[in-house]
């Protein structure tokens, strides 16, 4: 069963993500604090990373760089609120997706289908 990693600092969403993974069939892991995501990414049990850019500790971009510079081969769709955020600047840092709220579960499942 492959785990994604839900990197997400309001509990109403990372539960709403949780269940859906879950009811698809997927494994879900929530992190709240952005500092622990390199750490989780290289450690080889996530699958795909759902990225929230607004962290509560280290923003999303930062995390971005962090992975870009160990070269971290995880996918990452991220997950935003953020207008001014364009897609092309997260995709130039290695995410795969750009997907603003609010989204469609079933889009969303799409894009995690397409790497995992």
């Amino acid at each position: 069963m492959a785990t994604v990693l839900i990197a997400e600092n309001k509990p109403r969403i990372s539960d709403l993500l949780v269940k859906g993974l879950l009811k698809a069939g997927y494994a879900a892991q929530v992190e709240t604090e952005g500092s622990n995501i390199l750490t989780l990414s290289l450690s080889g049990t996530i699958d795909l990373i759902l990225l929230n850019l607004m962290m509560s500790d280290v923003n999303g971009i930062c995390v971005l760089h962090q992975m870009q510079e160990h070269a971290v081969q995880t996918p990452v769709i991220v997950l935003t609120e953020r207008e001014e955020i364009q897609r092309d600047e997260v995709l130039g840092l290695g995410a795969k997706e750009l997907i603003r709220h609010p989204f469609l579960f079933k889009e969303l499942f799409t894009h995690i289908r397409r790497y995992i």
